[in-house]
């Protein structure tokens, strides 16, 4: 008999969790288990519950900003501290006076890279334009940092779009998924387990068909086992947060 399903996991690891069952009776057969009317709703929870799981984590998009934010933010430093050096130089240095005009003005955004998404956009598009101003953009030339600038001004082009993007995408999947969320999807996806377990455990009890039973035990052998694993996955879990 299969003597119990696993619910307090982490998310990842409940997901994880559900879809090995869901292989497990694919392989299997629905139809073997007696199943047919139980493992359909299953089925749809599990895919309404990754929508909810996916609409906040590890999409396309989130990693596209995540990744324009770590060039803008790269491209930032590195303008910013090749002023600031260059502006120690010797006063005799040619470059000296063109990195203190620019660095002047542009100092006061130095550690912008560490604001929130928002407020970073928001000094960005300061110092964007604070570098485009005659003496400021005249000063990078000559100092050979243009292309810095370029390269700043368009990973920051390319930040806001992909993070409106996903503002779109978070819009359109939070209409499709009202009333929805992770702990109403949880519970519902438990309850399905048990009605599952529930009938393979009363299947097979009555089972007196050879290759019938053999089917069952097959299947129930390999059910406890994925709950054996995940049971260890929950118990390091608890020890881990205990130390």
């Amino acid at each position: 008999m299969i003597y119990s399903t696993v619910s307090k996991l982490n998310v990842s690891a409940f997901m994880a969790y559900l879809k090995d069952i869901e292989a497990l009776i694919l392989e299997t057969g629905a139809e073997n288990l007696r199943l047919t009317k139980i493992f359909p709703p299953f089925q749809d929870d599990l895919r309404q519950m990754e929508k909810v799981y996916n609409r906040t984590r590890g999409n396309a998009l989130t990693l596209s900003v995540k990744n324009l934010d770590k060039a803008r933010d790269c491209f930032t430093r590195v303008l910013l501290t090749s002023l600031h050096s260059m502006s120690q130089l010797p006063i005799n240095n040619k470059y000296y006076k063109p990195a203190l005009t620019a660095y002047t003005v542009l100092k006061q955004y130095k550690g912008i890279e560490r604001r929130e998404y928002s407020e970073e956009k928001g000094m960005l598009d300061g110092l964007l334009a604070s570098a485009t101003k005659p003496e400021v953009l005249a000063a990078l030339e000559e100092l050979h940092l243009k292309g810095i600038l370029d390269m700043l001004t368009e990973a920051a082009e390319a930040w806001h779009q992909a993070f409106m993007a996903r503002v779109h995408e978070r819009g359109i999947i939070l209409d499709e998924m009202a009333g929805l969320n992770s702990r109403i999807m949880r519970q519902r996806l438990i309850v399905d387990l048990k009605k599952i377990v529930s009938m393979v455990n009363a299947v097979y009890i009555t089972a007196t068909d050879p290759e019938e039973l053999a089917r069952l035990e097959t299947f129930i052998a390999h059910a406890n086992g994925i709950v054996t694993q995940y049971r260890a996955v929950q118990r390091n879990r608890k020890r881990v947060k205990e130390e």
